[in-house]
């Protein structure tokens, strides 16, 4: 018992440790117009929006919001603590979810028989793993809702089956029996299950998730239905899905919430292509190690499992196939493949290596009980070491348990040498996964306490400002440009409208299903750098807020010499020539985005005040040029500079830019 509360003790700390890992500050972008609706709702005196406010583009459009109840829950919590409550608000979620899926589980490793150390490995590994897997959406976002609903809702499923695995073959499959003997027992389960996901469909659309594990659960008792308890099995399935499927209709929207989610679920592949959460996962991503290394231990598992005893376990192969696939398509869906396949993976580690058991089982007689009569194991049932003695009545199961796996067939645990050569790379890759993972958690943990050191706490502001145009909106609201017709990057609107909408402003678009029509047009327009001027004026843009060009926005441009013959070709960046000098003027710029505004509808004199004419920032290749040609004094650049770094402050990029113009101005290029 004094060991058992040591271990109690360890794992405490470590959920301490995990809980304090997740205290960084906010990184999803989607947060923002979720608190700008939640609070514009409230200032309307609404429940939520239902129509679109914020931008100029789809001004009093419908807009099905589905996520409602999250907007409402994240401005209630904001309103009493800022982002310092969100980001402990977070942490818990994510810590919660965690334990849940230890406990979870924990429940599956009762039926085998595991040594302490064994057991207790498999109980870190798996609370690393799942801290891994959920740290790549670790974001304030309903998604976080969705991955504890759908832990809470394995151990709903598992109840049930239980409570009516000595109901539903008797009084189902047989007509004329009554059938309510089976609802008294479960429907004790069926009714968390309907609030369970009638909760859900008002947060976030992940129910979806919980039905397709449902679908695939009972699609595999179809293949066997000529068995009854294969049809009883089905038969559950079934009731509980029907069960869960109408508890998502008790939303505003109804039936049209499962419409609406197809139809953004069509647009996935082109989002993908500039949203970086959507992109496919590749093996050059360091998160994507430990997704790999476990989907092909389980396809490995698997193909073994079906190369050995000729039997196919389809409801774990659809799983892991579905998720995996996902999983593989888009980089957010890893940690949805981590809750969803871990309770598959441990189960198939602990069946590699330790026999399942039955509560039938006959014990031990004495002469197989002796040679384990000082054995030392700890039982998951009732969580205490216990010592294996002579055979006593109440260490019979337990006995039974390790004498079967010990004194099995040898011929039948022997693998073949395909099969034992991939259960060792498939360990070497289990481990090196588990290991990156304690690691990417340690070195998270290491940087969260030493950020809360410095801050001396959670700082008010707990927003990440290299992600997010803070001081560039700031600039907005200071010069009277708040209430413009702003266009701002796809990832940035819904921040905008978080700062700038109380002062009057109207976006282009921003994270929202609403604008994938736009996003698209945009992005097609956006090929042709000359045309991009054209298309803002035609849909009314007045300010422009951009980030920096990075790689691929740079393209080689062709210049004709002066006094000779030929070209010199020349790096300019795509908003040098999507945003040309005589139409609009760069007004501002920090280390995190620039400002334009288009000079026939600003003040010529604020256009004076404010303007960098040198766009050294965007278009540093064409300024060293000029400067080498004798167009542009270095000393006007340094003035330039000089003044960003007052508006702006300190930073590296105008600190850097700073140190190339003095080697110009001292004659070295």
């Amino acid at each position: 018992m004094r060991r058992i509360g040591v271990w109690a003790g360890a794992f405490i700390f470590l959920f301490f440790l995990v809980f304090l890992s997740f205290l960084h500050p906010e990184t999803n972008p989607d947060l923002f117009w979720h608190l700008a609706s939640a609070r514009k709702a409230e200032e309307l005196g609404r429940l939520f929006l239902s129509q679109e406010l914020f931008s100029f583009t789809r001004q009093g459009a419908p807009w099905l919001n589905y996520e409602w109840l999250f907007e409402w829950i994240v401005w209630k919590v904001w309103k009493l603590g800022d982002f310092r409550l969100l980001v402990l608000f977070r942490a818990s979620l994510v810590t919660l979810t965690i334990f849940l899926l230890d406990r979870h589980v924990t429940r599956l490793l009762i039926s085998y028989l595991l040594p302490t150390t064994y057991y207790l490995l498999i109980r870190f590994s798996n609370l690393v793993l799942a801290c891994s897997f959920l740290a790549t959406r670790a974001s304030m976002q309903p998604e976080l809702f969705s991955f504890l609903f759908l832990v809470v809702f394995f151990f709903l499923r598992d109840n049930f089956i239980k409570a009516s695995e000595n109901y539903l073959p008797s009084k189902i499959l047989n007509p004329k029996s009554q059938i309510l003997p089976f609802f008294l027992p479960t429907t004790y389960y069926l009714l968390p299950t309907f609030l369970l996901f009638a909760l859900w469909a008002n947060i976030h659309a992940g129910f979806i998730w919980a039905l397709a594990i449902l679908g695939v659960q009972a699609l595999a008792r179809l293949v066997s239905l000529k068995s009854p308890q294969a049809r009883a099995e089905f038969a559950r399935f079934f009731i509980l899905g029907v069960t869960a499927a109408a508890g998502t209709l008790v939303n505003p929207y109804g039936i049209f919430l499962h419409k609406t989610i197809w139809l953004i679920t069509k647009d996935l592949a082109f989002v993908g292509q500039f949203i970086k959460e959507w992109e496919p996962t590749g093996l050059d991503q360091p998160d994507s190690l430990i997704f790999w290394a476990i989907f092909f231990f389980l396809t490995f598992f698997l193909t073994a499992q079906f190369w050995r005893k000729r039997s196919l376990d389809i409801e774990s192969v659809l799983l892991v196939l579905a998720f995996g696939y996902l999983a593989s398509r888009h980089v957010r869906s890893t940690a949805l493949f981590g809750i969803a396949t871990l309770p598959i993976f441990w189960a198939a580690v602990a069946a590699a290596r330790w026999k399942r058991f039955s509560a039938g089982e006959s014990p031990l007689n004495p002469a197989e009980a002796k040679p384990l009569s000082s054995l030392r194991i700890l039982s998951p049932q009732c969580g205490e070491r216990m010592v294996l003695g002579s055979g006593g009545k109440g260490d019979s199961p337990a006995l039974n348990l390790y004498a079967r796996w010990r004194h099995a067939d040898k011929k039948s645990r022997k693998a073949p040498g395909a099969i034992g050569f991939g259960r060792a790379v498939t360990a070497v890759f289990t481990a090196a996964a588990v290991s990156w993972a304690a690691f990417s958690v340690g070195r998270r943990t290491w940087y969260g306490a030493k950020n809360l050191w410095r801050q001396r706490g959670i700082p008010r502001i707990h927003v990440d400002a290299k992600r997010y145009p803070r001081l560039t909106c700031l600039f907005l609201e200071r010069t009277g440009f708040a209430g413009r017709k702003v266009f701002t990057e796809w990832q940035w609107g819904g921040f905008a409208a978080w700062l700038l909408a109380p002062e009057g402003a109207r976006l282009f678009f921003d994270g929202r299903y609403l604008f994938h029509d736009l996003l698209r047009e945009a992005m097609e327009t956006s090929v042709d750098p000359y045309a991009w001027s054209d298309y803002l004026k035609e849909k009314g843009v007045e300010i422009c807020l951009f980030g920096y060009p990075q790689g691929r926005a740079y393209q080689s441009v062709r210049t004709p010499r002066q006094g000779r013959a030929g070209y010199d070709h020349i790096l300019r960046s795509w908003h040098s020539q999507a945003m040309p000098v005589s139409d609009w003027a760069l007004v501002w710029w920090d280390q995190t985005a620039i400002v334009f505004a288009r000079r026939d509808i600003a003040n010529p004199k604020w256009i004076r005040k404010h303007e960098y004419k040198s766009r050294m920032n965007i278009d540093p290749y064409w300024v060293e040029f000029m400067v080498k040609k004798g167009k542009i004094k270095t000393g006007e650049l340094l003035k330039e500079l000089e003044r960003n770094i007052q508006e702006a402050g300190r930073n590296r990029k105008n600190i850097a830019l700073y140190r190339v113009v003095q080697s110009w101005h001292e004659g070295r290029f």
